[in-house]
């Protein structure tokens, strides 16, 4: 079982680091394979989280409305059991907040109900968030 996972961990990140290459250029390949990138986003591996996360904001960038889909991934890592997936997605949200635009507040919440709720310590990347939303002309 456990090689198993870290095989496909290993497939994972190859894949989504072949993605990432590939869509530098052509960020508009990432629309195809959307779904999968932000299913990784609760991935086993913190190389293939992080790119996948890397990927979603990219994607959303040249797709802003898409932004909502993400969020329903976004919701399920901030609900993992596994402390090191939610930390890695509020580490990686403060983009996402801001390309968002009227959705950020309900982002935001989420997040903060993962800090409040969690008994990981992430204030410090929640801190992080508050300040780029702050510092942001954009949203205020």
């Amino acid at each position: 079982w456990y090689d198993r996972r870290v095989r496909e961990a290993v497939v994972s990140t190859q894949s989504t680091g072949d993605l990432d290459a590939g869509s530098i250029k052509k960020p508009a390949v990432l629309r195809m394979f959307f779904h999968e990138i932000c299913r990784r986003m609760t991935s086993d591996s913190a190389e293939c989280r992080t790119l996948a996360h890397k990927l979603a904001i990219r994607h959303v960038r040249q797709v802003p409305r898409d932004s909502a889909i993400v969020f329903s991934y976004v919701e399920a890592a901030l609900r993992s059991p596994y402390h090191d997936v939610v930390k890695n997605v509020v580490t990686e949200i403060p983009e996402l907040i801001l390309l968002s635009g009227p959705e950020s507040a309900r982002l935001v919440r989420l997040v903060f109900c993962a800090v409040t709720s969690s008994n990981i310590d992430i204030t410090s990347e929640f801190m992080m968030i508050m300040k780029t939303i702050i510092t942001s002309s954009d949203l205020f």
